[in-house]
């Protein structure tokens, strides 16, 4: 299913970034999901810092799913205010994960 940009990122951040750029991706909080290059989600995630978990995908620490397209993706971050808990980041990347089924999150 391709991206709605009001789900997977800040009203100020909807600019898509290769996924090699990952550093340029803020170390705060939030919810990220990966795209290829149709705008097709491939994997939804959340982290206490966004940063260094996309840098552990890129880096092949993280899903084999992932680490498999790497070359092929971009992603969007959100770091909304209302994303500093936990909880509330676990409850939004799991429904985002049930309305976009992505292929990488099996």
């Amino acid at each position: 299913m391709k991206i709605n940009l009001n789900d997977c990122s800040s009203p100020s951040g909807k600019v898509k970034q290769s996924f090699s750029n990952y550093s340029k991706a803020s170390d705060v909080p939030g919810i990220y999901c990966l795209i290829d290059g149709s705008d097709e989600v491939v994997y939804i995630g959340e982290s206490k810092d966004v940063k260094k978990r996309l840098e552990q995908h890129f880096k092949g620490d993280g899903n084999k799913c992932v680490y498999s397209l790497r070359n092929n993706l971009f992603f969007y971050a959100n770091y909304g205010k209302n994303l500093q808990n936990e909880n509330t980041r676990k409850n939004k990347e799991q429904a985002l994960i049930k309305q976009y089924n992505p292929k990488c999150n099996d």
